[in-house]
């Protein structure tokens, strides 16, 4: 039964996405080392929603060599405030990069893997 004005529920909004991808030190079949990264988590999200702090895990032992990226689907206008990224010592190991952004899509934002994320 369907009640007028009545919306389905909106998808909850993912905290992590983890990744169940053998991580390697070849790149993935579309040209990123994304299998590198074990998890992503939004560590601290603003209440106006428009600005979070997002943690990247990456799996010890593997390297991504010069020129090689990391790529994430974003949806909303993203902006990142620096375009450095920095290791736990504060040390620049790569510089972050903004293309176009995705549609906003509820069913991208519950996507809890990495590997039902990169279905988008």
């Amino acid at each position: 039964m369907v009640a007028s004005g009545v919306e389905a529920p909106a998808a909850k909004e993912a905290t992590e996405l983890v990744n169940s991808q053998k991580p390697s030190d070849q790149p993935d079949a579309d040209g990123t080392y994304n299998s590198q990264i074990s998890k992503i988590s939004i560590i601290e999200k603003e209440a106006n929603g428009k600005s979070a702090r997002v943690k990247v895990d990456l799996a010890d032992g593997y390297s991504i060599p010069t020129g090689g990226k990391i790529t994430f689907k974003v949806d909303g206008d993203v902006r990142p405030d620096t375009s450095t990224l920095l290791n736990e010592k504060k040390e620049t190991v790569g510089e972050i990069t903004s293309t176009i952004p995705v549609m906003k899509d509820s069913t991208l934002r519950s996507q809890t893997t990495l590997e039902g994320y990169k279905k988008f």
